[in-house]
């Protein structure tokens, strides 16, 4: 099976319910992707396959990318998409984090991506403006809207940077999973129950490639 063809029965898997003309045009669409290597409209409609003129294809592509129909079907996608790569992986390491969308840093970013056979695959992802980036209620959100769409015994390890510090930790244990975080100098431990504080980078000389 060469990759066209599994391109699209991706696709059908990952949208059973879509409108067919929809899908077909998503399809497409993937496809363009796939082979332009490029994401802008235009790209994707020239790149799209078949008879008709160019200027028709990125209108083809202009109409899948405005249709609002397919962003309210996202929710579902995504859904589709964990299940289908998670099945197989009790304790999948999901790999969650902010990023930029513009360059006047209005809009950001907030993805989960699965971390497997040296890549990522994203497996959801929402867009927040400023005044939701890393706050604990939209993280909280996020994680539950996660945790719905991964199969019931399926409990992951979420790898975030030092921007995620103790409040996402401890909402990633509120749903009995586990986390690894990256921190910084500044950041103090305990291992008493608060009684005594250290800086975290009196670790630093303690680690190693393997476990203790």
């Amino acid at each position: 099976m060469n990759v066209l063809q599994m391109l699209t029965r991706f696709v059908k898997t990952v949208t059973p319910n879509m409108h067919s003309q929809r899908r077909q045009a998503l399809e497409a669409c993937v496809k363009s992707a796939v082979h332009q290597n490029k994401l802008t409209i235009t790209r994707l409609g020239r790149g799209i396959r078949g008879k008709a003129y160019e200027k028709h294809k990125i209108k083809r592509a202009y109409r899948l990318c405005s249709n609002g129909h397919l962003y309210r079907e996202l929710p579902l996608i995504y859904g589709a998409l964990v299940k289908l790569v998670s099945t197989s992986l009790p304790r999948p390491v999901i790999l969650v984090d902010w990023s930029d969308l513009d360059a006047s840093r209005r809009h950001f970013l907030l993805r989960a991506s699965l971390a497997f056979d040296g890549r990522s695959i994203t497996l959801y992802e929402q867009v927040h403006p400023l005044c939701g980036k890393e706050k604990p209620a939209v993280h909280l959100a996020f994680l539950q809207h996660l945790k719905a769409m991964l199969p019931e015994q399926c409990k992951p390890i979420i790898v975030t940077d030092a921007g995620f510090r103790v409040p996402w930790f401890r909402q990633v244990l509120s749903l009995n999973w586990d986390y690894v975080g990256r921190i910084r100098n500044r950041t103090l431990y305990t291992l008493d129950n608060g009684d005594n504080w250290l800086p975290c980078k009196g670790l630093y000389a303690q680690a190693g490639e393997t476990s203790p």
